[in-house]
């Protein structure tokens, strides 16, 4: 089974309560092929209503590995645990289209929040 890692930055912009654009960047690595830069940009929908949090994101971006600009678009249903007020963890899963295949996804994020605001 063909696996990769990804190691990005992800920023998210808060639009109303419930809807936020997340811009991301990074490294993917898969195995037995070339290591590439990722970008995408989505719409991550949620239900803030309990500390596990259910969160859908839809986007599209691009990887450039091996000299090639390969473009993605991708689903994922994402659970989000605050374990504090600017700490929390999410278990994902969702699908990645591109040109030739669909790949599943499934993810471990941490993420990390400042208290500052930008507006």
């Amino acid at each position: 089974m063909p696996t990769a890692g990804m190691l990005a930055a992800t920023a998210q912009l808060g639009i109303s309560n419930a809807s936020r654009l997340e811009a991301q960047l990074g490294a993917v690595a898969p195995r037995g092929g070339p290591a590439g830069a990722v970008g995408r940009v989505g719409m991550v929908f949620a239900w803030d209503v309990w500390t596990w949090v259910p969160e859908l994101m839809f986007g599209g971006g691009a990887v450039f590995a091996g000299g090639n600009w390969q473009p993605q678009a991708v689903i994922e249903l994402r659970a989000r645990g605050f374990l504090s007020r600017s700490l929390s963890v999410a278990v994902s899963g969702g699908a990645r289209v591109d040109e030739s295949r669909v790949t599943a996804l499934v993810g471990l994020t941490g993420w990390w929040t400042s208290g500052d605001r930008l507006f």
